[in-house]
């Protein structure tokens, strides 16, 4: 976890003083006089190091928390179970609902005694 922060923190200064320096170029209308061919090897190479980022975090984080991932697959895969399969030849949404309804007395009108 602490590695995580780690990076959390070396991102967010990373950020603070790429927007800084944004906001320096624009207020001085500065110009690059990088070619354009470095200032996209430079922007690939960037690219690539967030992906990287991406995939290493998303692995720590699974290695860390193994229990709260299988948690939520479990969960998912029991929604997906419990969906009623409304393409099926046997049932359609209105049957199901219909089901649903009289199972649970939700939409059926009681009679009222004079």
């Amino acid at each position: 976890m602490d590695t995580l922060r780690d990076v959390e923190l070396q991102l967010s200064r990373v950020v603070a003083v790429v927007q800084q320096r944004l906001l320096f170029c624009d207020s001085l209308h500065c110009q690059t006089n990088q070619s354009t061919g470095d200032v996209k090897q430079i922007l690939d190479n960037i690219e690539k190091l967030h992906d990287n980022l991406k995939n290493s975090t998303k692995e720590l984080a699974a290695r860390l928390t193994p229990l709260s991932f299988s948690v939520e697959n479990e969960l998912k895969t029991q929604e997906i179970k419990e969906t009623p399969d409304l393409d099926s030849e046997t049932d359609t949404e209105d049957e199901f609902c219909q089901d649903h309804e009289s199972s649970s007395d939700v939409g059926s009108k009681r009679m009222r005694e004079n």
